[in-house]
């Protein structure tokens, strides 16, 4: 590394107490092993003391998966972030650590209510009394970028009042730092690494952090569902209060009811789980499949089951959107998986990479098949949703694609749906509940409205081609009329017939420039031109010597390459 590169890594660390910290938590929970691949120990004197102290005994009997776990959470708010965006990576993640940063908990002390009241003054240029009428001084929820407290506006109407923590953005950015300049050594040090490209993956990071603490970004997302879900009968979108609300706060209506949390500890007996699940799993696909914007962390602290049965959506910060293309390619996937048809799951597949080349595509189908039939004779009920498409992901990276992020996406958020349903009612399949969905989709797609709107699509695209001909066709004959018509043609699997005329055309030629000289030797000797060597043509005998050098030459590498072909059969 060079020394200046060398330099910003010492000042970026040397300057704040946060890397001696984070190096501690890395120390105590047993990864020593990353931290003498990337060097440091020898960069910095207080981690070789750490490493000698406490660097060789890692918690036992805990899973390494569970361990980076419970050190992203104690690392904090940047690093629990950190975790749900690897999240959402199958393609680099191996399952058991997918399954292990799934079950991150976001959720920390509170600020004190003091420190809340001043960041609403900040933000509004009054009293925080003079914003609310009344604001509680307990929060409902506690999370690592910002708290919820329960309020009442001036007209009286209840609300939730989402809070940014103080100076969270300080204590981000000053992690960010510091995980570009470790992601920096990861590359340098650990060549393997450069697969999932960590400088990249931190940049991203980076930009994703900076819009989730924006929450002018949430507030357009509610309103994008509100108008997804205009019949309010199914389901509960929060209200947003733009009046109430800036880049730091969040004002929102309050929407009583159980979070899925506490119905899974018990703490709601009267809620039908089942009901539930079944609600659940309808109104997420639907945001997936019909309207193609879908919340992303269906976790159980963001999902509500209110007094009168409806599903409530809570925390918008995180969203995935699908072009129609995209929904079209992942009905396939889905629909593929719930009839076990390997056909349409290959298809699928392969319309979604995009993978052209012929070897690609059988490699992909005889992956894909030889998958289902693992599954073709289980029950639905045996079917491990996560497992099956943790297969599929690893199809694509095995033959060197990349895994489109809509992809991505979909599959991270199915998987939390998976575990949401077993967990709320074990009894039930999510493949069993994701079956009824499908086959009312297609009959939709088949449906009245669906086709008139492709033959309208289509009827539009005829009369554009209809419009374009007449000049397009007078165009093409000006360019013919005039000698200007190019046509371009690439054929291929010509390499290696090309390399094999241009081998046989050298040694044609090398055998016409040795055969020359053998002749113009000879009858330079038999003419008898000066100089002379004991009456002999010295170019004569040069030429001869030269020729014959040449050819033994030529021989022996002719030899050389027929024994390696000899000892390669």
């Amino acid at each position: 590394m060079s020394r200046k590169h060398a330099g910003i890594l010492r000042q970026t660390f040397t300057h704040t107490r946060r890397f001696q910290e984070m190096v501690t938590i890395l120390i105590r929970f047993g990864f020593t092993d990353y931290l003498t691949m990337m060097r440091l120990d020898r960069r910095f004197r207080f981690i070789r003391r750490l490493i000698a102290r406490d660097g060789h005994s890692p918690p036992e009997n805990t899973p390494r998966e569970q361990l980076i776990r419970m050190a992203l959470e104690e690392l904090g708010p940047t690093f629990i972030k950190l975790g749900q965006l690897l999240s959402n990576r199958p393609d680099i993640i191996p399952p058991a650590l997918l399954r292990e940063l799934t079950r991150l908990q976001d959720s920390v002390p509170p600020v004190p209510f003091h420190q809340i009241a001043d960041t609403i003054s900040r933000e509004f240029g009054r009293p925080c009394r003079e914003v609310f009428a009344h604001l509680e001084a307990e929060p409902l929820a506690s999370a690592s970028i910002a708290q919820v407290h329960q309020a009442r506006l001036p007209s009286g109407m209840q609300v939730a009042v989402k809070v940014q923590r103080p100076d969270i953005w300080d204590t981000m950015s000053i992690d960010l730092d510091i995980l570009s300049a470790l992601a920096h050594l990861v590359e340098r040090y650990m060549p393997e690494s450069r697969y999932f490209q960590p400088v990249e993956l931190v940049r991203e990071f980076s930009l994703r952090l900076q819009e989730e603490i924006d929450f002018r970004h949430e507030c357009h997302n509610i309103t994008r569902f509100h108008d997804m879900f205009p019949d309010t009968s199914r389901v509960r979108i929060p209200q947003v209060f733009t009046d109430y609300s800036t880049r730091r706060v969040l004002t929102m209506e309050y929407m009583p009811g159980h979070k899925l949390n506490a119905v899974l500890r018990g703490e709601a007996p009267r809620v039908d789980r089942e009901a539930a699940a079944r609600s659940i799993t309808r109104l997420m696909l639907e945001q997936i499949f019909l309207h193609g914007f879908f919340h992303a962390d269906p976790h159980p602290g963001n999902i509500m089951v209110g007094q009168d049965g409806r599903i409530g959506f809570l925390d918008f910060g995180l969203v995935g959107e699908l072009r129609p293309r995209d929904t079209r390619y992942l009905t396939s996937v889905l629909v593929g998986t719930v009839h076990k048809d390997a056909a349409q799951l290959s298809e699928a597949l392969l319309r979604i990479t995009g993978a052209a080349d012929r070897v690609l595509r059988e490699n992909i189908e005889d992956d894909v098949y030889d998958i289902v039939e693992r599954y073709v004779d289980l029950e639905m009920n045996e079917i491990q949703t996560d497992q099956l498409f943790n297969e599929l992901i690893m199809v694509i990276i095995n033959q060197g694609l990349t895994v489109p992020s809509s992809l991505l996406l979909f599959t991270k958020t199915l998987l939390l749906l998976d575990g949401l349903i077993r967990s709320l009612a074990p009894n039930l399949n999510p493949i069993q509940l994701f079956e009824p969905f499908v086959r009312e989709y297609l009959v939709k797609r088949i449906g009245f409205d669906y086709l008139k709107r492709e033959t309208l699509a289509s009827g539009r695209d005829l009369a554009e081609l209809a419009r374009r001909w007449p000049r397009d066709t007078r165009e093409l004959i000006e360019l013919v009329k005039h000698g200007r018509l190019r046509m371009h043609f690439h054929v291929e699997g010509l390499e290696p017939v090309r390399a094999t005329l241009d081998l046989v055309s050298y040694r044609l030629v090398f055998g016409l420039l040795l055969a020359s000289v053998i002749i113009s030797s000879a009858v330079v000797i038999h003419a008898g031109i000066p100089p002379l060597w004991h009456g002999i043509p010295v170019f004569g005998i040069f030429g001869f010597l030269g020729a014959g050098f040449v050819s033994i030459g030529y021989i022996g590498v002719l030899m050389v390459k027929f024994l390696r072909r000899l000892y390669r059969k």
